[in-house]
């Protein structure tokens, strides 16, 4: 594909439509060989980063199998003790003042279903998830209780799924950078909906200080993973456009383990060398006495 040419005749903005748009320059998938480096863009106007690709849900589906089962996704599910702290914060702080027990949730991008298996911890029982991975809802399924309804993309479409049924709220975690038409995403979830229902979603921010501190470094910038990258604005205007009418958009920190924060440098900056073997080490002592921080990489929280 000739993104130059793109550049000059026919790409706009998936938010806003604008035509102004500046070329981030190219960027290459962590952990998966490509032929060729994919381009990031950024519109003038509503500050909406986005790739122009878009991958077939064949496609994805191969890429996330391949992700969970032999590339860096290993490290999400191997360091789970740390997203549990995460959830449970999340679901003190965003979920037990909003929620009762009796709420229909559904998670989408639910993965080996941590967050699912933290709900049921805390009494809520009416649990649905839904995940483009066959492979890893597969591992959800040994997982999480039979009550559980999990669904994969393989055999279920989300459109479907959330036309048939109606949930009291939605979460997705880091999970909407990664759909090439958000638009569509968002409105599906936005009928998936009861009348007073919630929604609840992480994502990588466009705004942060992070970003612009690391620029091309940012570890967010992941072409195939992240084909949309949202600002405060482009995501206020899309939700607003679909039909939300109170929201609250905040920045949000995540809490690493020393040992998670240097595997998951180790695989975004492909460190290695005796100077980083001895730090390790170091760090594997300092971690059996200082468990972990919250860390300010560039997220923002959407309810």
């Amino acid at each position: 594909m000739n993104f130059k040419n793109m550049m000059k005749n026919e790409l706009n903005c998936a938010i806003c439509k604008s035509l102004k748009i500046k070329s981030l320059g190219n960027y290459s998938p962590r952990d998966f060989k490509l032929d060729n480096k994919l381009p990031y863009f950024k519109c003038l106007d509503c500050g909406h980063v986005f790739s122009a690709d878009n991958p077939t849900v064949e496609l994805l589906t191969q890429f996330y199998n391949y992700k969970f089962k032999d590339g860096n996704y290993q490290d999400y599910t191997t360091y789970h003790l740390d997203k549990n702290v995460e959830f449970n914060n999340i679901i003190n702080k965003y979920i037990k003042p909003y929620l009762s027990l009796e709420s229909k949730i559904l998670e989408i991008g639910c993965g080996e279903g941590f967050f699912l298996s933290s709900l049921l911890t805390n009494g809520y029982n009416k649990l649905f998830g839904y995940d483009i991975s066959d492979y890893i809802i597969s591992k959800a399924r040994s997982r999480l209780p039979k009550n559980v309804t999990l669904y994969d993309s393989l055999n279920y479409d989300l459109s479907q799924i959330l036309e048939v049924d109606k949930y009291d709220a939605i979460f997705a975690f880091d999970v909407i950078e990664h759909i090439y038409d958000p638009r569509v995403y968002i409105n599906n979830i936005y009928k998936g909906l009861k009348k007073e229902g919630r929604i609840l979603f992480t994502t990588p921010s466009a705004d942060s200080i992070a970003n612009k501190i690391l620029g091309e470094r940012w570890p967010y910038f992941l072409p195939l993973e992240h084909l949309n990258i949202f600002s405060n604005e482009s995501m206020k205007r899309i939700l607003t456009d679909v039909g939300f009418k109170e929201i609250s958009l905040k920045n949000k920190k995540r809490f690493f383990s020393l040992s998670y924060g240097i595997a998951s440098l180790e695989s975004i900056y492909s460190l290695n060398g005796n100077l980083w073997k001895i730090f390790k080490y170091i760090i594997k002592v300092i971690s059996k006495v200082f468990k972990g921080v919250n860390i300010n990489l560039g997220l923002m929280i959407c309810t």
